[in-house]
């Protein structure tokens, strides 16, 4: 899979990131199941900025969430920051969508609206 991402992937976005702080029953399913190495997540950093922001959380309650074995962090590249600075929505949004694209897998998220339809795999939670 290539950038530390272990096989069948999914990408959270800021939506998913705060729905797991909230312990959403479909998310919190998706993250023990990858944590149990059964698949993987990859969360942009733009979406921890955003769901940051969200759920106000101190950076110590970050830590059991970035720091799991199935859980990896992908950063912003230059190559993604100039395709996506011309895309509508918010950055997390924008970064989750060049992410799952790139790494051709499912986008989990709570507000499909973000997303225009055919623009990747979409899955609701």
């Amino acid at each position: 899979m290539g950038r530390g991402i272990r096989p069948n992937p999914l990408v959270f976005d800021a939506t998913a990131l705060t729905a797991l702080f909230d312990a959403y029953p479909p998310v919190w399913a998706l993250w023990r199941t990858a944590d149990q190495d059964l698949g993987s997540i990859g969360v942009p950093a733009l979406a921890i900025v955003e769901a940051g922001t969200l759920v106000k959380a101190h950076a110590s309650a970050w830590d059991s969430i970035l720091w799991s074995k199935s859980l990896t962090v992908l950063p912003l590249s230059e190559r993604a920051a100039v395709e996506i600075s011309a895309w509508p929505g918010a950055y997390g949004a924008r970064h989750a969508l060049w992410e799952a694209r790139a790494l051709d897998c499912p986008l989990v998220t709570r507000q499909t609206e973000l997303y225009a339809p055919g623009q990747t795999d979409i899955q609701a939670v």
